[in-house]
């Protein structure tokens, strides 16, 4: 049994106004198991897909289910606001790798304006002082 993990790429056609979406397939070949191998690096994009298959029957007498599922928590560090969750997947050549869950964090950095009197006098800088920067929210 195959089970397919599909990651959609939107493409929006300007003239006639229709989603169009555009898959790949991220083909694992005949991959060993990963944990035999070098430390796996994502290596997928977007607009790719996956299917759960078997190991090799060469190296593996394909008994196990590749890519395996990484458990490890995802978590941003400062905590910050999310923009998105994903999947992705981490491997190497000739192994079947690790879908792994991806989080993707809010820029607030954008829509900040920072707001100068002056330039601060270094000479005249005091603790916690506010009088020469403010940080206003951007309205745009």
């Amino acid at each position: 049994m195959h089970i397919l993990i599909l990651v959609e790429c939107l493409i929006f056609e300007l003239s006639t106004k229709r989603k169009i979406f555009f898959r790949t397939k991220l083909d694992l070949g005949n991959a060993d198991i990963s944990t035999r191998g070098p430390p796996s690096i994502p290596d997928s994009k977007s607009g790719q897909y996956l299917e759960f298959t078997a190991s090799d029957l060469d190296k593996d007498v394909a008994q196990t289910t590749i890519p395996f599922i990484e458990t490890q928590q995802v978590v941003p560090q400062p905590y910050i606001l999310l923009s998105g969750l994903g999947v992705h997947h981490k491997g190497r050549e000739g192994y079947g790798g690790f879908l792994s869950p991806q989080v993707f964090t809010f820029d607030y950095a954008e829509h900040l304006q920072p707001m100068m009197n002056e330039f601060p006098d270094s000479n005249n800088l005091r603790d916690n002082s506010r009088e020469n920067y403010d940080v206003y929210a951007n309205p745009s």
